[in-house]
């Protein structure tokens, strides 16, 4: 039976690597990312799909999970700081919609493995905070981290 891993939204510094190694180590690997890193689509050529823009709605998570039996989710909008004032609750919005799709979509196509990437930043020092960033990014992983171990909890996966 074919391996199959997914990676979801990593940046290119790290799902290049990644999905290289998942490939050497005999993975089929899908790739999701999005247009602002189309100038590394050619680094992907060892990856079976690539996929530009995923929507993330249940049904194009269950249908990209399908044959999985490895998820590394990453995946979040980001904007700067400018952009965060004014769409703080549409990024936050966005970005717990498409974990809470991805983990449901892995759990019901029975994934052996999810992987949440949760954050390269300090979440507790930055709570401290009151820039918009911090609500939307802070708050949307600690929802993503809590859920992951309720889902742990109740289906070991």
């Amino acid at each position: 039976m074919e391996k199959v891993a997914l990676v979801s939204g990593c940046p290119p510094v790290l799902a290049i690597p990644l999905s290289r190694q998942l490939a050497n180590d005999g993975y089929s690997v899908k790739v999701l990312f999005g247009s602002d890193y189309l100038q590394y689509a050619a680094e992907m050529s060892h990856c079976s799909q690539v996929y530009h823009e995923f929507d993330y709605r249940l049904e194009s998570c269950l249908n990209v999970c399908k044959d999985a039996s490895l998820v590394i989710h990453s995946e979040g909008y980001r904007g700067n700081v400018r952009l965060d004032t004014f769409r703080s609750a549409e990024y936050f919005a966005k970005n717990v919609t498409m974990h809470v799709n991805m983990l449901e979509a892995a759990r019901q196509r029975k994934v052996d493995k999810y992987v949440f990437a949760s954050s390269c930043g300090g979440l507790s020092s930055a709570m401290n905070g009151s820039s918009p960033s911090v609500v939307y990014g802070v708050w949307h992983k600690t929802i993503g981290e809590t859920q992951c171990k309720y889902y742990y909890d109740f289906s070991g996966m």
